[in-house]
This record gives C-alpha cells, sequence and structure tokens, in this order.
C-alpha cells in the first residue's frame, strides 16, 4: 500500500504514513483526523517525527480511534475540551464583576427613588411635625412664663396696702396725661341730646345729664391694668362718675359713682343688662366734705389689677373689690342723677399703665 500523500510503501496494518504523518483509510473506516468530512491539511514540520504527537492532539473525535494506544490520548485531551467550552459557558451568562455592577445601579435607582420621594414628601412632613412641635413647645414655655410672672406680680402687688400702692403709682410719671381742654388724639365722645351731652366747653370737658348716664368715652383708649385719675368739679346736681373697662360692642363697664351726699358706689354692666350691679357701696367723710356746697371738686382715683380694683377720693383709700365680669376696655366719665339735672367738669385725666 502506498501512502496517498508521500508515495511511501506502507505495511499492512499501518494507519498513518511513518514519513509524512497523513492518515490511511483502513477497510472503509474513517480516520479520526477527519472531521464533517473535511480532512485536516497536512503541516510539513521539520522535525516529522516529533510534531506529528503534537499535531495529533487533536479534541472533537478522540473516541473514534480504533486503537488502544490513543486511549492515553483521551485522557491527555480532557482537559483541553473543557478549556475549549469554558468560554462559551461565560458567553450565555454574566460576569460577576458585571453582575455586581447590576446590583449596585439596582440598589441605587430603588434608592434614589426611595430617597427622592423622601426628600420631597417624608423630610418636608417631618419636619414640618418638628417645627410645629418646637413651636407648640415654645408657646408652651411662654405661656407658663408668662403665667408665673404674672402670679407673681400679682403677689408683689397685693403684698402693698392699698394706701402705699396708690402713693407708689402717682409718684412716677404719667403714662400719657390729658388736660381736657380740647379734642386730642384720645378722640373722646362728643354729643348733644336734650337728655344728655359730651362737648368741649370754655377749655374743659362737660357732661350733662338730665335722665340716666350718659357714656363719654375716650374712644381711643383700651387698658387693662391701670391707675386712671381725673378731676372732677360738680357744678350742680347729684354727682359725676368714672367709667374703665368699657367694651362698648357688648354694653359691659364699670361705674365708680360719687354722689354728693357723700357716698360711693362701685357698679357693672354687663351685656346691656336691665339692671346694674352693685359691688360695693360705702359712705365717705371726705366725699361729704368736699362736694357741699356747690360747685365743688375731688379728685377721683381707680386702680384696677387684674380682678383687683381699688377706689379712692383725694388720694384716700376708700374700698377694693375683686371682679372679673371684663379685664380691659376704654376709659371715660359720665354724670350722674337722682332726678336732678346734673353738669360735671373733668380735667387733668392721668393715666399709669401697670
Amino acid at each position: 500500500m502506498l501512502c496517498r500523500s508521500c508515495k511511501t510503501v506502507l505495511s499492512d496494518g499501518e494507519t498513518r504514513c511513518p514519513v509524512c504523518g497523513v492518515s490511511i483509510m483502513i477497510d472503509g473506516l474513517q480516520s479520526p483526523y477527519e472531521l464533517d468530512n473535511e480532512v485536516i491539511p497536512f503541516i510539513d514540520y521539520s522535525q516529522p517525527r516529533s510534531l506529528p504527537v503534537a499535531t495529533s492532539i487533536q479534541i472533537s473525535h478522540a473516541e473514534s480511534s480504533p486503537k488502544q494506544p490513543y486511549a492515553s490520548q483521551q485522557t491527555i485531551l480532557a482537559n483541553p475540551q473543557s478549556d475549549v467550552q469554558q468560554p462559551l459557558q461565560i458567553r450565555h451568562g454574566i460576569s460577576a464583576g458585571a453582575a455586581a455592577m447590576l446590583i449596585v445601579l439596582a440598589f441605587l435607582l430603588i434608592g434614589g427613588s426611595g430617597f427622592s420621594y423622601y426628600m420631597l414628601k417624608v423630610q418636608p412632613a417631618e419636619l414640618s411635625v418638628q417645627a410645629t412641635d418646637v413651636v407648640r413647645n415654645i408657646l408652651t414655655v411662654q405661656v407658663q412664663s408668662t403665667s408665673n410672672a404674672n402670679a407673681r406680680a400679682f403677689a408683689s402687688f397685693t403684698a402693698i396696702p392699698p394706701q402705699e400702692m396708690y402713693h407708689q403709682i402717682v409718684s412716677q410719671k404719667p403714662t400719657f396725661t390729658d388736660q381736657m381742654d380740647k379734642q386730642d388724639s384720645h378722640s373722646w365722645a362728643k354729643y348733644m341730646q336734650p337728655t344728655g351731652a359730651c362737648t368741649f366747653l370754655g377749655g374743659a370737658y362737660h357732661v350733662r345729664t338730665s335722665l340716666g348716664f350718659p357714656l363719654c368715652l375716650a374712644l381711643n383708649t383700651d387698658l387693662s391694668n391701670f391707675a386712671y385719675q381725673a378731676h372732677m368739679t360738680l357744678l350742680h346736681g347729684d354727682g359725676g362718675t368714672l367709667l374703665f373697662r368699657v367694651d362698648y360692642l357688648h354694653y359691659t363697664f364699670y361705674r365708680f359713682i360719687i354722689h354728693s351726699n357723700g357716698t360711693y358706689s362701685l357698679n357693672v354692666l354687663q351685656n346691656n343688662g336691665p339692671y346694674e350691679t352693685v359691688l360695693d357701696s360705702g359712705y365717705s367723710s371726705v366725699i361729704d366734705t368736699n362736694m357741699n356746697p356747690q360747685p365743688a371738686s375731688i379728685i377721683a382715683t381707680v386702680i384696677a389689677f387684674d380682678n383687683l380694683i381699688y377706689l379712692y377720693v383725694n388720694g384716700q383709700f376708700l374700698s377694693s373689690v375683686k371682679d372679673s365680669t371684663n379685664g380691659s376696655g376704654k376709659i371715660g366719665v359720665s354724670a350722674t342723677t337722682n332726678n336732678n339735672p346734673t353738669e360735671v367738669v373733668f380735667s387733668d385725666i392721668q393715666v399709669w399703665e401697670l
């Protein structure tokens, strides 16, 4: 038999040319070096006896070799086969690095959405609740502080005897004064009716009444704790009045009435009721002495602090009461009558806010 490549004479049973290494067909069997009817071309190496062995180490059809000597090659070719297939497995999957990157990206996307929602929705709501709590706590502390301060002030105020209290207050500079000789920023009421009038006349503020009591108010005032003092001259009639803490809208106010017969009273009218409530009344020789004969003048003073009200005439303490009907309002003056036409002139008003 001749080698089909180099024409070397071959012995019986040889499957490979000992010179060129080309495989030989035996009994119609396909050589293990033929793959899919394509014959691997022969490469002429300079050392044909050693290199053909290396060249013959193929991968795909090692199992189809008919002779046992190639069994050792099957063992040798097992590892190279796995090396060839490994890259194919990597292409069908995802590398560890790529998987890690995808996981991180997913967390960023999900976390970013959650973070954005937190920043736009949750955090502002949380901050609003926190701010509300802070403001509420501040207001609570302020209310408590104010309440404690008021309690201390009230305790200090009531600890002073009424007569000494008066002297301490009037010795200070007033918050404002009003000579009552003409209209000013306090906006005193002016009107004239057959039964009553409030008007500036001859450099003084005149109040006249023949029925009831007119409300002659300083419309541009609103006082809570204060000392209020006025010079009162009774030209004729029955008496004069200081009005304070007047809530004109609800027709609620206090009246400190000084009568020409030497008596006084502190009344309160609430919500335009049909009757006044007399909180206190009494007789004072100071009033009786200084209101007769007419015309006669006195100085009337009211000190109001929270629910405490102190009454004075000519600097002399008369009485004190507790009442919380109305805590603030306007000041004013009036005249009172017991069936006698009455006219009172008011001047030299002084107010100390406490």
